[in-house]
């Protein structure tokens, strides 16, 4: 049974209808993660970014439909289908504010 106590969030998080959330491309790699799930505090990602372990800490870009923001985050839990990540420096608040729009405008079920 989950309480108040347990299930405890520090951040608001959105989470993305499917291939509809940013990217986010590490420093000087080609390849990208779609992020599926974002907070100020952090994101989750589909799949697993190639080469990083846990604890790793990783800069790059997330690509928001606006413009991109730099991230730089540690890996907390990579699993089959996902990858977690800690942002070092939170996001802005009116970033998550805007995805939400975009995401009620452009989804609206």
């Amino acid at each position: 049974m989950t309480t108040a106590t347990t299930n405890h969030r520090d951040f608001y998080r959105l989470v993305y209808p499917v291939n509809s959330g940013p990217k986010f491309i590490p420093v000087g790699k080609r390849e990208f993660a779609e992020v599926i799930e974002i907070s100020q505090g952090g994101f989750r990602v589909q799949g697993a970014i190639p080469g990083a372990k846990r604890g790793d800490v990783i800069s790059g870009s997330i690509h928001f439909a606006d413009e991109p923001t730099l991230a730089r985050a540690s890996i907390k839990r990579i699993c089959k289908d996902h990858t977690v990540l800690v942002l070092t420096e939170p996001l802005p608040i009116h970033k998550l504010f805007t995805e939400q729009a975009r995401i009620r405008r452009d989804y609206p079920g």
